[in-house]
């Protein structure tokens, strides 16, 4: 018993297997683009001031499919955590049985003797190398995963579906514009047509004109299906029965250049690298869990029998029995010593992840930011040759009214506003699309939306 003491007071103050503290990844001090000043706020979607993406958006958050997936895989480690727990404290077992012997001989009859047993098995096992120890902190941490990966479906749900509306609301404003288009169109050529009709047009004005209107009717069709993708998309994103009246909103004004901070505030910003982290952890827990099996295993059991020839007299007779055993492994085909090289192997494994990820993060949000600053020139550059081309459409129809040009001259002005009127819708969608892409990448704007404790 004194050993057992010994070895007891040892455990206590000895943790031979706990793991390092997960190294910090290299980081670079800067962006490489510069940054703004304009601070991103929680639930950044609504900074746009429209109500149809933020209902959109809130809605997936609260009732969509990827965000409640999440949150169920929590529950089941929240329930596996505190099932590892339950290592730490002794396990009790109660049994209770009614025999009935039947004894006899030659000399008489056989005699039935009922016999009451009730037997109480109380067994502890002593964590002395921290075994049970690791295996609780890795639940733990498998816990701290899911709720990072609550939090990272979060952020990845509100950018998703917040670029699928812009894709949404951006085709049907270019279908809206081509159908205005095509209008215009039709009524040229329908004016040609009289005017050929007249001998005041040539076949090639006509033809012209025909070739016109068949490219800009063969531009709807995508836009059509893109329309129809976005909306199958949102009702799946925010678990919608009909997308019926959405996407008619106009495409919100871009935001400023935001304030991105320097490439380390992402360790505590993102939650899908504050889960690779997690992970690291975990994995040398885990570690320390398999070389603790190598050692030996104090177990304390305790036994209390009862029995009597009755129900109310079964404590007539009793016996206690109490046991200290120490199990070493010995021969187990070199099971321990796999395990732990699997281990060492997974804890390098996650490490290496983690490094990655980071890396990852880093340039995302890196190429992210060069986007931003790449897709609002391109809109400046695209409004500017707008308003060039909608000079010169105005200048050739003077001059083709004037007898100075041809037709054909004055088609080609037309075509050419008309692609650029697109553009810039095109250009515009593209710069929020990147601008939502951004925010996801810095993991700004979302911080405050789920409570640490998140609970289905």
């Amino acid at each position: 018993m004194r050993a057992v003491l010994f070895l007891l007071v040892f455990a206590a103050a000895c943790q031979p297997f706990r793991p390092a503290p997960v190294p910090s990844p290299s980081i670079p001090v800067a962006y490489t683009s510069a940054q703004g000043e304009w601070s991103i706020p929680n639930r950044w979607w609504a900074a746009w001031n429209t109500t149809e993406v933020a209902d959109l958006v809130e809605r997936a958050l609260a009732q969509g499919y990827d965000v409640a997936l999440a949150r169920t895989r929590l529950a089941q480690a929240q329930a596996a955590a505190r099932k590892a727990t339950a290592a730490f404290f002794p396990s009790l077992d109660v049994e209770l049985a009614p025999e009935r012997r039947r004894s006899g001989g030659t000399a008489g009859g056989a005699v039935d003797d009922p016999l009451w047993s009730l037997t109480g098995l109380a067994s502890y096992e002593v964590d002395l190398w921290g075994e049970v120890r690791a295996q609780a902190q890795v639940a733990a941490l498998a816990v701290r995963q899911n709720e990072e990966a609550v939090r990272t479906a979060a952020m990845t749900v509100s950018a998703e579906t917040a670029s699928a509306w812009i894709d949404l609301v951006a085709a049907r404003a270019q279908a809206e514009l081509l159908h205005r288009q095509l209008a215009e169109h039709e009524r040229l050529l329908a004016s040609l047509t009289n005017r050929y009709a007249a001998g005041a047009a040539t076949r090639l004005d006509l033809e012209t004109q025909r070739r016109a209107l068949a490219e800009t009717r063969a531009l709807l069709p995508p836009l059509e299906a893109t329309q129809k993708a976005r909306a199958a998309q949102l009702r799946v994103l925010c678990a919608l029965n009909s997308t019926e009246g959405i996407g008619n909103s106009p495409l919100p004004p871009p935001w400023p250049l935001p304030r991105t901070g320097i490439p380390v505030d992402l360790l505590e910003a993102r939650p899908d690298l504050r889960a690779k982290a997690t992970a690291a952890a975990s994995a040398g827990f885990d570690l320390a869990r398999a070389k603790a099996d190598l050692l030996p295993r104090l177990t304390l059991t305790g036994r209390l029998t009862a029995s009597g020839p009755s129900l109310g007299a079964i404590f007539d007779t009793w016996l206690t029995r109490l046991v200290a055993g120490l199990a070493a492994p010995l021969v187990d085909g070199g099971r321990r010593l796999a395990e732990v090289e699997r281990a060492q192997a997974a804890q390098k494994e996650a490490l290496l992840a983690y490094g990655r990820a980071v890396a990852q993060a880093v340039a995302e949000a890196d190429t992210s930011l060069a986007e931003v600053h790449a897709a609002t020139q391109s809109l400046v550059l695209a409004q500017e040759r707008l308003q060039a081309a909608q000079a010169v459409l105005e200048a050739t129809k003077h001059r083709y009214a004037a007898g100075m040009l041809d037709y054909p001259d004055l088609a080609a002005a037309l075509l050419q506003a008309q692609n650029l009127e697109r553009a810039v819708i095109v250009q515009h969608a593209a710069l929020l699309t990147r601008q939502v892409t951004l925010v996801r990448a810095l993991g700004q704007g979302w911080q405050n939306l789920l409570p640490l404790e998140a609970n289905p």
